[in-house]
């Protein structure tokens, strides 16, 4: 096999694993993201009501730098506020999607949840534009 037939070979084969890593949600949003230091962010769950929005994502790795460059790089409306949840457990990462009610109303049942264990990293972006990120929450 000639060296150029190798390379389309790997060029095709990667191409192939960023398009099958890549799923989506029907929102269009990217579930699975991989920073440039390899730390993956899974998208368990997104909700929105009113320009404000919550994420819930799982992570591996206690990537701190990247999970706060990760959540503030989510989409956010001035004036509103985002909001990003790292969990270290994929079973224990709520799905808020489908979470009625307010956006306290849904940080509530996140805090009420049996899986607060596994929370291990906030990130709010709030109406003024200030971001904070804090680091087991549950221990506040």
């Amino acid at each position: 096999m000639s060296t150029i037939s190798k390379i389309s070979l790997f060029i095709a084969v990667m191409a192939m694993v960023i398009v099958l890593s890549c799923s989506k949600k029907a929102s269009d949003q990217e579930t699975i993201t991989t920073n440039e230091t390899g730390t993956v962010f899974e998208q368990v769950g997104y909700w929105e009501k009113g320009g404000s929005r919550i994420y819930t994502v799982y992570v591996i790795e206690l990537d701190w730098v990247g999970m706060n460059v990760y959540a503030g790089a989510r989409p956010h409306k001035e004036g509103r506020t985002t909001t990003v949840l790292f969990f270290n457990d994929r079973n224990g990462t709520p799905d808020v999607t489908n979470y009625s009610g307010s956006m306290h109303d849904v940080i509530s049942r996140v805090r009420a949840g049996s899986d607060t264990l596994y929370w291990i990293a906030r990130y709010d972006c709030f109406p003024s534009g200030e971001a904070v990120f804090n680091r087991y929450p549950m221990r506040e």
